[in-house]
């Protein structure tokens, strides 16, 4: 086994990201649709088990002045980062990371518990220590996300890990090859299991390093089944309450399996194995909530009428046709083609991707839809009719439902600023975080961009001092001419497209 995987977070790193799913906004919202209390309005308490370099904490509580954590790990170099660039933010007030293991935290009262990436990659006493820290740590109605590789759709995944830790490699180096090798040798898929097998070796040996140690070549790395899982959380008084995300790790669950697997009666973990093994789905993203019993799960509108709407759902017609009953074509943003007849949703979606990514409220959406429709005769459906097909679009992940509002689509002024968070994760990190804790992706050009986006100049001379660099080979940009003149048509636009996407995101001062 490489040294890598012996000495652990502190000699390899992995990537931290924030988890747009287990955002108190996000875990609430889970919690609602289900049956499950609500954080409710007000100051927010966050422990994080596996906090690593801050990456989910920090721009959480950023954007929420009244959210205080305290984030454990057992990288010390994850920590020290963490405390640096809190403190670089001015953050040290309302964050604590400390370097401890997990099982030694004893403090109560927090209103959510994480934890990302670390119960299926600790042993068995670990997991029961976690299980016993998160019910201690939480109040009554405090809410625990907890990941887990699942069964049995990392069965393959797992299978891979083991032989690869049988071959016994020296490096990560010498592991990626002989993941390439192995697919090399499989050749040509034939059969479904060699598809596959295709694609987890093929994934494996492009994987950054940080993923492959930890993921391939830990020492402990097991994947359950959720009722196992539920059972085991169930003992230390923690009601298992849904997933924090309708999605899967290769994709979509289609809401017609969970009604199909819904009718074949049994419980709810019942429901969600058969849709593992029927989807292939490969992670959890539980959420547990500490109550003694949830209530009955209210109509798919219920959580439409308490959140702020927002979708990016694109009309692929022009000219548009807005009678009821003609169909028009929608593409969502998980690449689904979504077929629309009824006219109020048709100009729902219109007015919400006008607007994206800020939310509007229900009654707001459909008052605006009404006025749209009267000058041409037609009368709007009802609010519960558009609520209930907005729930069922939720279901589908085309529409989000989010239960806080957010600083969005800011202008932009003559001299743009971005926010000294975004300044941060720029410089060390591959995603911004929004204040809805989605991620945005970043490129190289876009790092360069944010650098210099700190409010002394206007756009104009951002391009000229842009196009100089990139011309000069100081500053990526793939496909850029080498001429100086010739590189400003593609700064200028490229320029202008990051800005606006760093305001329509609120990351502008």
């Amino acid at each position: 086994m490489p040294e890598h995987s012996r000495d652990g977070y502190d000699s390899v790193p992995f990537r931290g990201r924030p988890i747009p799913w287990a955002s108190p906004a996000a875990l609430s919202a889970t919690s609602v649709a289900h049956g499950g209390p609500a954080l409710g309005p007000g100051p927010v308490r966050v422990l994080e088990l596996g906090c690593g370099d801050g990456a989910h904490l920090i721009p959480l509580a950023w954007f929420r002045p009244e959210l205080t954590a305290v984030g454990l790990d057992t990288s010390a170099r994850a920590i020290e980062r963490a405390r640096a660039a809190s403190e670089a933010l001015g953050l040290a007030d309302r964050l604590a990371f400390e370097t401890r293991d997990l099982a030694d935290h004893e403090a109560g009262g927090f209103d959510v518990v994480v934890a990302q990436g670390v119960y299926s990659w600790i042993d068995a006493g670990q997991r029961a220590a976690l299980r016993r820290v998160a019910a201690a740590a939480l109040r009554p109605g405090g809410l625990c996300y907890v990941s887990f590789n699942s069964e049995p759709g990392w069965s393959i995944r797992g299978r891979i890990r083991d032989a690869l830790v049988r071959d016994r490699p020296g490096s990560v180096d010498e592991a990626r090859a002989r993941l390439a090798g192995l697919r090399a040798l499989l050749g040509e898929p034939a059969d479904a299991w060699s598809y596959l097998l295709a694609h987890e070796l093929e994934r494996g040996a492009a994987a950054e390093e940080g993923y492959l140690v930890h993921e391939y070549l830990a020492e402990d790395n097991a994947s359950f089944w959720l009722g196992d899982v539920v059972r085991d959380f169930a003992a230390e008084g923690l009601a298992y309450v849904g997933d924090a995300t309708f999605d899967r790790l290769e994709g979509h669950v289609d809401p017609l399996l969970r009604t199909q697997a819904r009718a074949l009666g049994g419980d709810r973990v019942a429901e969600e194995e058969r849709i593992d093994l029927i989807a292939f789905r490969q992670l959890h993203a539980a959420v547990f909530a500490k109550v003694e019993a949830l209530d009955a799960p209210p109509a798919r509108s219920a959580l439409v009428h308490r959140a702020w709407i927002a979708g990016a759902v694109a009309r692929r017609n022009d000219p548009f046709d807005l009678a009821d009953g003609v169909e028009e074509v929608f593409d969502g943003p998980k690449g689904r083609e979504l077929r629309i007849r009824d006219a109020t949703l048709k100009v729902a979606l219109l007015l919400l991707a006008d607007r994206y990514p800020a939310g509007t409220r229900l009654e707001a959406l459909h008052a605006e839809c009404a006025a749209r429709l009267a000058p041409h005769g037609i009368a709007a459906s009802s609010v519960e009719a558009l609520a209930d097909r907005i729930g069922t679009l939720h279901e589908e992940m085309q529409v989000e439902l989010r239960l806080e509002d957010a600083r969005l689509r800011v202008p932009v002024g003559e001299r743009p600023r971005v926010l000294p968070l975004t300044r941060h994760e720029a410089a060390t990190r591959d995603v911004l975080t929004a204040p809805t804790h989605q991620m945005i992706p970043v490129e190289p050009i876009d790092r360069a961009i944010v650098e210099r986006l700190d409010g002394t100049r206007t756009l104009d001379a951002l391009a000229e001092a842009l196009s100089e660099d990139i011309a000069a080979g100081r500053v990526p940009l793939e496909g850029a001419p080498s001429i100086a003149e010739r590189v400003r048509p593609v700064v200028e636009a490229r320029l202008a497209s990051t800005v606006a996407t760093l305001g329509w995101w609120g990351l502008l001062a």
